[in-house]
């Protein structure tokens, strides 16, 4: 008698992954119990440095017909869903920075719009996320078309340990102020 052991396990919720092309590539799981390691479990064989989580909607909704003014790059999977609840386009590198091959994906993305971006790095606030805002715009940096877009740097310094906690936290403020 085969066994088959469910990957993801319980307590999870499943978020599905595609690329920039809208094809769906992956799932990933995110814990719901605070204890629980890894935090995130990848469809396996995924390659994440040559995803970037959310693109594929970013270049849905921003074309040349509607601009895209400023687009955050982000570490985590619910970083870049809390931006977009609150209006911002985000694009998330599932990891602690943006690697090469996901620079290139911006890059083309950016050349498409004909219009100036402003890129907004805003990594967690922990030793990898703060290491992370550096690789990344070492990245953004090295690409020539890259260059011509405004890059800011969003550092979390009031005791919140992402942008999903931040926003969450400024959200609430909001609606008890």
């Amino acid at each position: 008698v085969e066994r088959y052991e469910d990957y993801f396990k319980a307590d999870r919720i499943m978020i599905t992954l595609r690329n920039d092309r809208n094809e769906i590539i992956g799932f990933a799981g995110r814990s719901i119990v605070e204890q629980d390691k890894p935090k995130y479990l990848f469809t396996k064989r995924l390659d994440k440095k040559h995803l970037l989580y959310r693109l594929n909607h970013v270049k849905r909704k921003y074309s040349k017909d509607r601009k895209l003014q400023t687009l955050y790059i982000v570490e985590g999977i619910f970083d870049a869903l809390r931006l977009e609840k609150n209006n911002q386009a985000a694009v998330a590198v599932l990891g602690s920075h943006l690697t090469q091959t996901q620079t290139s994906l911006i890059e083309e993305y950016v050349k498409s719009l004909d219009c100036a971006v402003t890129l907004c790095v805003f990594m967690d606030s922990d030793e990898a996320g703060l290491k992370g805002n550096y690789e990344t715009i070492r990245n953004l940096w090295k690409r020539s078309a890259l260059r011509k877009c405004n890059i800011n740097v969003n550092v979390i310094t009031s005791g919140e340990k992402d942008p999903d906690e931040y926003y969450s936290k400024r959200r609430k403020e909001e609606n008890e102020g």
